[in-house]
């Protein structure tokens, strides 16, 4: 059956797919700015460098955070041979994708290719997407570039119904799902608008439904099986949300963080959608979209007791807002449309020289880019005579990860961050930062592996190196000792 669509309302744009040399053009971007940061250090961030010590391994789980990502990056790496290739290259590959599955959902909507351009232009104004995306974001990033995929399958099915689009958004969900838990708000806020709006309920087929959440329920089923047997994976998750907040600090706390996600876009935005503001089907739906949103997220955040808010939370959430914007404007006037893409550009260009430059010739002090890791692994082969074990422990990923890189994959890095109890040789090296001694995640994680407390460890050695970059700057150092590997009773 055909169904009669008054105005405007949600007509997918003919003939206006992104052009192949405005994609060449962002993949270039992503990959200069990339291609900057591993140039002028070789150290991987915080997120980063655990992934790079997760994907040693194949698993349906790892720590609190599913673990799609992680597989991801664990096949690259088989690919290409190269774990910190693999996280850069993955990184450029999901910031494309998220930008061009955002276009798709513009298209789908019906929007003009000047709102189309002030979509995306407004996408660059936001910080989680054009800085922390770039610097260290992982399955924030990941959920945030699925979640704009499910809404585009999601339109794209509604335009064209389809069984195998349909199939191919319930996978899309299952993998949002398997990218950040949080995901799960904004899989629950898009149905309820689609019913709820009187457009696209005009459109709704159960049949639809019903074969994204059978085809969803199937694909995410082998990681739910991983949860109920790990429970104290999602309880890490609970801890670090849970509080006894009241009504008022949670909604001060959820506004506070998301003036921090969205500035500086609501600076441009609120002119913008004040003064040039029009009434369009495709900006009613988004804005439905924002306020399901919103509301399914207070419902979960008073539900699990949550006191304070990240604003990078609101990433595979709120990720749309951008889009909503240009739907409900019209760019032409006053030319806030070439307004915003003027400052989006800049922006992108302004940031595309402070990423490796907060590393280069940043203040005095250093960033975790500028520790010298590689420099400190190469100490480390030459004090244990030129050769590095086969299995070293790591008393925290970021050295450990950063060593590994150094090293090369046929080194076992391990760390407290690891989920699985691998087999230790009878004599193993320990890596030690001094801060960590004193942390009781990494001294339970010690005495379970090798039956000892730092205390009991005799030091062999140290290294030190002065920070990438700072010459000046006080050295970074790690301890090693050769210790026998008798697990805890």
């Amino acid at each position: 059956m055909t169904f009669r669509v008054p105005g405007d309302a949600l007509r997918p744009s003919p003939g206006q797919a992104v052009p192949a040399a405005w994609v060449l053009l962002l993949l270039a971007y992503l990959s200069l700015v990339a291609g900057l940061q591993a140039a002028v250090s070789p150290t991987l961030e915080l997120d980063q460098a655990e992934q790079l010590i997760l994907a040693q391994k194949l698993a349906w789980g790892y720590t609190n955070q599913p673990p799609l990502y992680t597989w991801l990056v664990w096949g690259l790496t088989a690919l290409t041979g190269s774990v910190v290739f693999s996280l850069w290259a993955l990184k450029v590959a999901l910031l494309t994708g998220f930008v061009l599955a955002c276009d798709g959902a513009a298209r789908c909507l019906g929007l003009g290719t000047a709102q189309r351009a002030a979509a995306v232009a407004g996408l660059a104004l936001v910080p989680a997407v054009i800085w922390e995306a770039q610097r260290d974001l992982t399955h924030s990033l990941l959920a945030a570039s699925i979640g704009a995929g499910v809404l585009w399958s999601a339109l794209d099915s509604l335009n064209r119904p389809a069984w195998w689009r349909d199939a191919r958004t319930g996978l899309l969900a299952a993998a949002a799902l398997l990218s950040k838990h949080n995901a799960l708000i904004f899989l629950v806020a898009l149905p309820l608008t689609l019913a709820c709006s009187p457009v696209t309920r005009a459109r709704w087929r159960w049949g639809g439904l019903l074969t994204v959440a059978g085809v969803g329920a199937l694909a995410w089923a082998p990681h739910g099986a991983w949860l109920a047997a790990h429970p104290e994976s999602l309880n890490r998750t609970l801890q670090k949300i849970h509080g006894d907040a009241g009504a008022a600090q949670l909604m001060a706390e959820a506004f506070q963080a998301l003036l921090g996600f969205f500035t500086p876009w609501w600076l441009l935005a609120l002119p913008m959608a004040w003064q040039a503001r029009r009434l369009s089907e495709a900006g009613r739906f988004l804005a439905h979209l924002a306020g399901a949103v919103v509301c399914c997220l207070l419902v979960f955040a008073v539900a699990l007791g949550v006191d304070r808010f990240s604003p990078r939370w609101y990433f595979p959430q709120l990720f749309f807002l951008p889009l909503w914007l240009a739907a409900a404007t019209d760019p032409a006037v006053r030319q806030w449309g070439r307004r915003l893409c003027a400052v989006g550009a800049l922006l992108a260009l302004v940031v595309a020289v402070a990423l490796p430059g907060r590393v280069w010739w940043g203040g005095a002090r250093p960033t975790r880019q500028n520790l010298p890791y590689a420099e400190l692994a190469a100490q480390l082969r030459q004090q244990w005579g030129g050769t590095v074990p086969r299995v070293v422990l790591a008393s925290h990923h970021l050295p450990g990860a950063n060593l590994k890189a150094a090293w090369g994959a046929d080194v076992l890095v391990l760390t407290p961050v690891v989920p699985w109890a691998a087999p230790l040789p009878s004599e193993v090296m320990l890596v030690a930062r001094a801060e960590d001694l004193t942390e009781p995640r990494f001294q339970t994680w010690l005495a379970a592996r090798t039956g000892l407390t730092p205390d009991g460890i005799r030091w062999s050695g140290e290294v030190a190196a002065p920070p990438y970059h700072r010459p000046q700057g006080a050295p970074v150092a790690l301890r090693w000792a050769r210790v026998v590997a008798e697990p805890g009773k």
